[in-house]
């Protein structure tokens, strides 16, 4: 009885471990994320997924069987695993041609029914995906993907989708008669899951396993934040696209008389006096206008309204000394009981404070913009959020330095630059030692910093300039501490100091 406690315990014990590791990230083609923030650690995903390392051997061999360089992301260990990549370069070896299969982010928000468009205008295609579909199993599904209940019916269909291209039939028109073509799929490693299936199938279906060179996830760089943020300033897409769409959710509440307004008032209805339409709750199909309209909730945040003379019956007019006076005159189709005349006289106050001030219709304002009227660009920033962070960008774009020297500074300011302990984490094997002093250690602030000779290099600057300096913890300290030292006007080559020395 003892031993078989000390074994389910044991059982226990490392079945909470797996938890807590697989717990700590989480990569699947949904999501992509480390604990806390953390790195990613791609032999744990080795491990999880049952790939190989693409190592210095394969490498070589890419070289050798091309008479070329390999490519830089194979030599920086970018594509760090594969599945059968060496019998890709068997094949090669022996004249044989094989393919590439590269995505069109499936996983993102940019797939819709128009990408498949020319894939189902094959029937080859969709034969490929039909005999997919009936090899994999629901469960088979739940075990390579992890679906729940709860999950909607699409994700279930998709795979056979993303498996089909891995097979030389579902492009008759440039395949023609090469059933025996082997595919090669270029793909980070989250996608793993959806070949995995897919070389689990090929056998039984008559086509030889899809290989795969598997890539490591670029380091978020904040590229879709503005300069002041961090950022290089790149617009972020689909908040781009949102505040375009909100152009109509504008256009439908002034444009009373166009035609496709009324087009769309008689099939949705109006609210209130028809500044949107009702919600499109259409279960079938794809509605262009159900996808603006599932913005109105944010851009109604951003609009006001002024009050016109619409009803005249509701505005009592009357002269005191010459002057003409405009009121409103209410009435209600009950008497108020006693817990209601709290609020009645909040209503009066409301109104009498937004009395008609023109000889107009009621209009929405653009809150926005002191114009009032609505523009792109104040509705992206508004949902993006524009509150500064402190990031040193003056000191970094804002000095008279080429654009490549500026950008190594902005990835060195996000500790983001090629030293040993970044190469390392990308799984490449090598020594972390300084390549100036050769001393152990190397990280961008010991080598741009701290280290000896960069110390040196530092202090005769100081010694030039006549300044006392303590050099900062970070990059980014650094550079924000050292624009306009001597002020505004008297700064102009101090301000090129770091970078250039960097």
């Amino acid at each position: 009885m003892d031993k078989k406690e000390a074994e389910r315990a044991a059982l226990e014990n490392e079945k909470e471990t797996q938890q807590e590791q697989e717990q700590e990230q989480v990569v699947n083609p949904w999501e992509v994320s480390a604990k806390e923030g953390g790195k990613i650690d791609y032999d744990k995903l080795i491990d999880k997924f049952g790939c190989q390392r693409l190592d210095q051997s394969l490498i070589d061999r890419v070289e050798r069987l091309t008479s070329r360089r390999a490519h830089v992301f194979l030599r920086r260990g970018v594509f760090f695993a594969h599945r059968d990549f060496n019998e890709i370069l068997d094949s090669y070896e022996r004249g044989e041609k094989f393919y590439l299969y590269t995505g069109r982010g499936p996983s993102s928000e940019a797939l819709h029914l128009g990408h498949l468009i020319p894939f189902m205008f094959t029937h080859a295609f969709y034969r490929n995906m039909v005999e997919i579909s009936k090899r994999v199993t629901c469960n088979q599904v739940v075990g390579i993907f992890g679906f729940v209940g709860e999950d909607h019916i699409g994700k279930y269909s998709f795979p056979p989708v993303q498996a089909a291209p891995s097979f030389p039939t579902s492009f008759p028109h440039l395949f023609s008669g090469k059933d025996n073509l082997r595919c090669l799929i270029p793909c980070a490693i989250d996608q793993d899951p959806y070949f995995r299936m897919t070389r689990d199938v090929a056998p039984r279906i008559g086509y030889h396993k899809p290989a795969l060179i598997e890539s490591l996830f670029f380091p978020a760089l904040q590229v879709c934040m503005p300069f002041t943020q961090g950022g290089l300033g790149v617009r972020d897409l689909i908040v781009f696209n949102k505040a375009l769409l909100g152009k109509w959710l504008w256009r439908f509440g002034v444009a009373d008389l166009k035609f496709w307004r009324r087009v769309l008032a008689a099939k949705y209805g109006v609210m209130g006096r028809g500044w949107c339409t009702r919600p499109v709750r259409g279960p079938h199909g794809c509605s262009l206008w159900k996808g603006i309209m599932a913005n109105w909730d944010v851009f109604q945040s951003y609009i006001v309204f002024e009050v016109g003379i619409v009803r005249l019956s509701l505005i009592l007019y009357f002269r005191s000394n010459g002057v003409e006076t405009r009121e409103w005159q209410l009435q209600f189709v009950r008497n108020f009981n006693d817990w209601e005349v709290d609020m009645v006289a909040a209503f009066f106050n409301l109104i009498h404070s937004k009395a008609p001030v023109h000889e107009s219709d009621d209009v929405i304002k653009w809150r926005l913009r002191k114009t009032g009227i609505f523009d792109i660009r104040s509705f992206y920033h508004a949902m993006r959020g524009s509150v500064s962070n402190g990031f040193p960008w003056k000191g970094i774009w804002g000095v008279k330095v080429p654009r490549r020297v500026a950008f190594f500074v902005w990835m060195a300011a996000w500790g983001n630059i090629l030293t040993c302990d970044n190469l390392r984490r990308r799984g490449i094997v090598m020594v972390g030692w300084c390549c100036f002093c050769r001393c152990s250690g190397e990280n961008v602030v010991h080598l741009l910093l701290h280290c000896p000779v960069a110390r040196e290099l530092w202090n005769y600057v100081f010694r030039r300039f006549g300044v006392d300096w303590v050099i900062s913890g970070s990059v980014l300290d650094h550079v924000a501490g050292w624009r306009n030292w001597f002020g505004k006007h008297y700064s102009d080559v101090w301000n090129l100091v770091p970078a250039y020395v960097m």
